[in-house]
């Protein structure tokens, strides 16, 4: 058996401190990985081109109508096809306050309203005024950037695919990609460092499991789906 702390695989502990000791130790990866996508003179050429735009607010379209189709999905669970195995009062339960609390509660509200780093866009680096701030450490330059919440909000469908029946290493897989492009679409924008990406994804990854291990008592590749017998 996989050894567990709160419901949260050792590695993936080991990890994130893995992560946030080398962006403490060696914070100017953030300003070269930044680097890679800003031309002297003109910025950040991604930056509000229409791929971008699209991207961007794909997120908060997503998140709305993709949670409303989880609410309907469960209202016809529950009240038409009453099937067991689907998705049920407890997936939705544990995806909406997910949502609330991960991308919500600690990302939008308690890191990017007080941590106070500077996006890379303001900085003397890259055209701006605002001096670099290394992650993991608070800042007083009242910026948005740590972390990134459309990260957070892309990344928050990986664990409502690991709800999933039937395929979950498919839809996994999508909502891990869809997560890396808006991720690198917020840096090639001057939006966020490399690292608020990733404190995202890590913070809704840990969250997600120990919400479910309080709901369901055991990690999504615990649970047993129902599938239809073959032949």
């Amino acid at each position: 058996m996989r050894k567990t702390v709160l419901n949260v695989p050792v590695w993936l502990w080991l990890a994130f401190l893995a992560f946030a000791a080398v962006f403490v130790a060696f914070p100017e990866l953030d300003l070269w990985f930044s680097g890679l996508f800003y031309r002297p003179g003109e910025g950040f050429p991604t930056r509000g081109g229409w791929d971008e735009q699209l991207v961007c607010r794909s997120v908060g379209f997503l998140l709305l109508w993709g949670n409303l189709l989880l609410i309907a999905l469960w209202l016809f669970n529950r009240f038409v096809s009453r099937s067991p195995g689907r998705f049920g009062g407890k997936e939705l339960f544990f995806s909406l306050l997910l949502l609330a609390v991960a991308p919500g509660l600690i990302v939008n509200t308690l890191l990017k309203e007080s941590w106070g780093r500077a996006r890379p866009i303001r900085l003397e680096q890259f055209g701006g005024t605002m001096q670099f701030s290394p992650a993991f450490l608070p800042s007083d330059h009242s910026g948005g950037s740590f972390s990134s919440g459309h990260a957070a909000g892309a990344f928050y469908w990986v664990a409502v695919a690991a709800l999933a029946a039937r395929r979950r290493r498919v839809w996994v897989g999508l909502a891990m990609a869809y997560g890396v492009v808006v991720g690198l679409f917020r840096i090639a924008a001057g939006a966020h460092f490399l690292s608020d990406v990733l404190t995202s994804f890590f913070i809704v990854v840990i969250v997600g499991l120990m919400l479910h291990g309080l709901i369901f008592g055991a990690s999504p590749p615990a649970r047993k789906a129902v599938e239809t017998p073959r032949g």
